[in-house]
């Protein structure tokens, strides 16, 4: 064998010769690159690449020139992948969720290599890909896909309320996020009714961004522009909005309790006016000018 020559994707090499016994002996130098001054070579056949990183992820070429056998030129091709442990994943849990609504749950992570895989646990429960697999989750309706790590209900149960978290792992480690809570809830209906009156009212739960846009059409309404609204105490808007709502809602109540117990019935009058009594038998009914009041004269009649 007369010479020993590699190469390396997408790095340039420099190649410097020199002669002993002679025999030419080739050494390969990292001077430019991603792998200058981390790799050296170890006797004719080895490379050692220190302080790897995930971009030193390749395909290493290995040649062999050996020009006095039949076969002058050999090579192989060793790939390396370079395995990082993935960083602690960004989980996104809807915090209040109606009951029988779907949720949606996610779970990112982008420094692991290779792509890590995803599992979400529940109150220290781990959840299985499909709740139908599973007789402990026959309360719950979701999917798991381990893939993108997004855990999707179709129809919450108050049994899903809990403490959830999702762990990122590979071949190199794993790493979770901190623990969020999902509360289940029920939509409240309150029904006040009478002969002519029923008001239902809706307990209506909006997320950050749903909010943010009601403030933004009140603001609208109420002739802000945007630029104004970025100037004023959002809290106090906030505060004021909640204050008429709730002064709203008393009122409602109120009349409602009013009408109930017959405040707004009118007492419907027959169209006459106060009559005085009729003439009893036998008793005729006097006024003189010098009394200032009724009496009455008994007469017969024979």
């Amino acid at each position: 064998m007369e010479a020993l020559n590699a190469s390396l994707r997408s790095h340039h090499l420099q190649v410097a010769e020199t002669s002993l016994n002679s025999h030419f002996m080739f050494c390969i130098l990292f001077s430019t690159g991603d792998l200058a001054g981390r790799a050296e070579l170890l006797g004719k056949t080895s490379l050692r690449i220190w302080n790897v990183t995930r971009t030193d992820s390749a395909l290493y070429r290995c040649e062999v020139v050996a020009r006095n056998d039949r076969k002058e030129i050999d090579e192989i091709v060793i790939e390396l992948t370079v395995q990082v442990k993935p960083v602690p994943p960004v989980c996104r849990v809807p915090k209040a969720v109606p009951v029988g609504k779907t949720a949606t749950l996610h779970c990112q992570e982008s420094e692991g290599y290779p792509r890590p895989h995803y599992s979400w646990y529940r109150n220290d429960v781990p959840l299985p890909t499909d709740s139908r697999a599973n007789p402990r989750f026959r309360n719950s309706s979701f999917l798991l896909n381990s893939e993108t790590g997004t855990l999707v209900f179709n129809a919450v149960h108050k049994e899903d309320s809990g403490q959830y978290y999702c762990i990122a792992s590979n071949d190199a480690g794993s790493a979770r996020c901190e623990e969020q809570e999902m509360e289940v809830c029920e939509l409240l209906f309150e029904n006040i009714s009478s002969e002519d009156w029923q008001v239902d009212r809706t307990l209506l739960i909006l997320d950050h961004h749903q909010f943010r846009q009601l403030v933004s059409f009140l603001l609208e309404m109420t002739g802000f522009t945007k630029t104004h609204s970025d100037d004023l105490n959002i809290g106090g808007i906030i505060g004021g909005i909640l204050v008429v709502l709730a002064v709203l809602a008393l009122i409602t109540v109120g009349i409602c309790c009013a009408y109930r117990r017959g405040y707004f019935i009118n007492n419907k009058q027959n169209g006459e006016s106060y009559k005085s009594p009729g003439k009893t038998d036998g008793v005729n009914y006097i006024r003189t000018d010098e009394e200032g009041d009724f009496r009455h004269k008994s007469s017969f009649v024979i």
